[in-house]
Parts: structure tokens; sequence; C-alpha cells
């Protein structure tokens, strides 16, 4: 089975200019953890993770109170894609086997990966995609040895 059948071809991205205030709103309003970033051809330049952005988050102040969250606000205004995304992006092909992903995501110890058809973004596949694609296998398998 290759990527394709398993990724998620209605992805997410921003550009590398997209503001981190934005990005703030997208994590706020989705159950994903992972957006790519394009540059201004399309090309996959880079990658935030939920991770990414708290981090980012990390470097302000921890306290709760106006004057600091106003504060925070005007850095993070400040702040686009480009700033907190990481550079260097694993991506995969769509007709890549499975298997094949698999070792992907534990060579470089990541959990999403970009896929990539004729140099533009046409999904993402996650480490949760693959655990679903091998739980679901295994589960086939119980069901035709109980039956």
């Amino acid at each position: 089975m290759n990527i394709r059948s398993i990724m998620t071809d209605q992805v997410f991205f921003v550009q590398e200019d997209t503001s981190v205030l934005e990005i703030k709103d997208i994590f706020a309003s989705h159950d994903f953890h992972h957006i790519p970033v394009l540059n201004s051809v399309g090309a996959v330049t880079g990658i935030i993770s939920r991770l990414d952005y708290h981090l980012v988050l990390d470097h302000f102040t921890i306290f709760r109170v106006d004057k600091a969250e106003k504060t925070n606000e005007r850095f993070l205004g400040a702040l686009i894609a480009k700033d907190i995304m990481s550079r260097n992006v694993a991506t995969i092909g769509a007709e890549t086997a499975v298997e094949e992903a698999s070792k992907v995501f534990l060579e470089n110890l990541i959990h999403a990966l970009p896929v990539i058809e004729d140099d533009r973004l046409i999904g993402i596949v996650t480490t949760h995609d693959i655990l679903q694609f091998y739980s679901d296998k295994i589960n086939g398998q119980k069901l035709l040895e109980d039956s």
C-alpha cells in the first residue's frame, strides 16, 4: 500500500510571510499538529509543529498580566512563519510504500511528512496515519484468523 491511500489530502498550509498570530489562530481552531510552509512559488520550505509554536511562546514572559500579554502580542505580531519554521523538511512522494515511510519517520525522529508530487504539496502523512494503518492491518488479520 502507498502513502496516497493513507495521507490527508486536505492540507492547511501557510506562506513564509504568514504572521505567527495567524498561525496561533490556526492551531487554536483546528486539531492538527503540523503546518507546512510554502514559498512564493508553492514549494515546501519548512514545517511548523505545534511544539515549534509553543517553544516560541516559551521565550516570552510567563506572567499573565495585561502589560505582559500586550508585549507578547506585539512580539508575536512581528514574527512570521519563516522565523519559527523547521527548515530541514523531509518530504515523501505519494507512491512511496507505507513501510518505507515508516522507516523515514523512525530514522529522522519526525512526526509529519509533507507529500509532494511534481514539486507541489498534495498531502501530509503523520505518525498517527502510520499507526492507524498498522492497527487496521493487525485488526484485519485478527478478523481473518477468527473467522
